[in-house]
């Protein structure tokens, strides 16, 4: 074989050559199992060594490799990875920037760092614990309900027909 024939051969080569190395590597690196946290919604209910601010719930679900949540304050989003039991939360959160008291503030900054150090979990009994690299635990969240059954509701607005939405008490006779 002449050295052109042999150069051509290998350029229709390499392309597959890579493609293959690619995917033995993806498959090396992929998870040994599922996600478990995809399509889970939590509520946080612990953070060791604080006490959590009522009615300011800091909430997270997961779905397709990107999570999204509340922090108390402000809403956030970001992707993240399992492999096993490890987690990987990309450490820089989007969130809206809407100003909260001071200790509502504190408590959502610990709730975002939290995040951003986990490293590792545990999901037993509809609990979510977060773990750091040393197994401490971070914070625990609770399964949210995913169903509406035995709810209650009150409507403090609805929507005028006029483009706009009123309060129930902005009532006019």
């Amino acid at each position: 074989m002449d050295s052109r024939r042999m150069q051509s051969s290998w350029r229709l080569c390499l392309p597959l050559v890579v493609s293959l190395l690619l995917l033995t590597r993806a498959a090396i690196a992929s998870p040994a199992g599922p996600d478990v946290l995809n399509d889970t919604s939590w509520t946080l209910s612990v953070l060791p060594g604080q006490s959590l601010i009522a009615g300011r719930a800091a909430t997270v679900h997961f779905t397709d490799g990107r999570m999204h949540g509340n922090d108390g304050c402000n809403s956030f989003g970001s992707s993240y990875a399992v492999v096993g039991d490890r987690l990987r939360i990309d450490g820089r959160l989007l969130s809206t920037r809407m100003a909260c008291p001071a200790a509502i503030m504190r408590q959502a900054d610990v709730f975002t760092s939290v995040l951003a150090r986990a490293s590792t979990f545990r999901s037993d009994a509809g609990r979510l614990v977060l773990l750091a690299g040393d197994g401490e635990e971070l914070a625990i969240l609770d399964a949210q309900r995913r169903d509406l059954a035995g709810t209650g509701w009150r409507v403090t607005a609805y929507n005028n027909g006029k483009r706009a939405v009123v309060s129930v008490l902005d009532v006019q006779f």
